[in-house]
């Protein structure tokens, strides 16, 4: 929505805006998340061109190179030892106690056996006996 008529103040204007932050900033906070996980990581050069892989009308410029998708992945394993052996610290887990058999689990429990429910009681009754125990205070 546009602001033609002047009607919406420039200081309301500036904090309702939505743009996207600058490549320096999102590449530095990047950073910082590989340096607290013990990855190296390093930025992509700066190309001339601009920022976003669109074209004038929305299109891709360029598919993405086969090289780049046929690369291996890193397992969790590996970059947690990667990030162990660069001095990273994981936060250690609570120890979980061992649990039972699952057959030892609903040993008194029997599956035909049906569970009775109490009768209902009369509303009356309970009402009485609530009102009774009022008295009583």
């Amino acid at each position: 929505m546009e602001n033609k008529d002047g009607c919406v103040t420039e200081r309301v204007t500036k904090k309702i805006s939505t743009d996207t932050p600058s490549s320096q900033l999102v590449d530095a906070y990047l950073g910082e998340i590989a340096k607290g996980y013990g990855i190296n990581w390093t930025p992509a050069l700066p190309s001339h061109d601009d920022d976003d892989n669109g074209g004038k009308d929305g299109s891709v410029k360029e598919p993405a190179s086969a090289s780049a998708l046929d690369s291996p992945l890193l397992d969790a394993a590996k970059i947690s030892a990667e990030a162990r052996s660069n001095g990273a610290r994981t936060p250690k887990l609570p120890e979980v106690p061992p649990t039972d058999d699952p057959d030892t689990r609903n040993k008194g429990i029997s599956n035909d056996v049906e569970v009775e429910a109490a009768p209902p009681e009369d509303d009356f009754d309970a009402l009485a006996r609530r009102f009774a125990a009022l008295k009583k205070r």
